[in-house]
């Protein structure tokens, strides 16, 4: 015989319920964000252009973590343009640039969250968060190497690198090959030679 449940002679008896989901933290502007990048069937991964070659492997998680927590909201560079960005109201912060000593800050933002940004301390320790902006500051020292190297098409031209912009090596000497005018008007003589670096061969010995 099954037994009745507690209150069933009094006809008031409950029934537990299934426990209550814990909120997710999210806003719902970036949850419907996500549902439909989702459905979009973005990728999952980003492609920063100018990954560097060689990185620590602090830098190396720190890519990592970003690419799976970070990117969709700040872009695969960091400059708070990536897919769910326009969700929001305010603009995902900018992280590219920053200096070294702003990161305690930046870490607590990442760990205790600010505005629409979600916390992260349950996915993630403050090192971590710092070597998300380790990833970061490897992108900027990249970016900041490509900028300084000169492109294909603009190497300095010949004799730029002697204090005379644009002139090539073997460019004329004022006076040295122009031919020389006697004030009186007499017939021109001929051009001064530069014979200095020629060597005198008339008078070598025979072998």
């Amino acid at each position: 015989m099954i037994p009745e449940p507690p209150g069933a002679s009094s006809g008031r008896f409950y029934v537990r319920g299934f426990p209550r989901r814990r909120p997710s933290g999210y806003p719902p502007s970036m949850l419907r964000g996500l549902l439909l990048f989702l459905f979009l069937g973005a990728s999952s991964r980003p492609s920063a252009a100018g990954v560097p070659a060689r990185m620590p492997k602090d830098t190396v998680k720190g890519r990592t973590l970003y690419e799976d927590h970070c990117w969709q909201c700040h872009g695969p560079e960091g400059r708070g343009d990536g897919p769910l960005s326009s969700f929001f109201a305010d603009r995902p912060l900018d992280l590219r640039g920053r200096p070294e000593e702003l990161w305690p800050s930046l870490v607590a933002v990442v760990q205790e969250g600010r505005g629409d940004m979600p916390a992260f301390a349950e996915v993630m320790d403050r090192r971590d968060s710092r070597r998300i902006l380790e990833w970061l500051a490897a992108l900027d020292g990249d970016a900041l190497g490509r900028d300084e190297r000169p492109t294909r098409g603009q190497e300095p031209a010949a004799g730029e690198a002697d204090g005379e912009p644009g002139a090539p090596p073997d460019a004329a000497v004022p006076g040295k090959d122009e031919p020389d005018i006697p004030p009186d008007g007499s017939a021109p003589r001929p051009p001064r030679r530069d014979t200095r670096s020629t060597p005198d061969v008339s008078t070598k010995p025979a072998g």
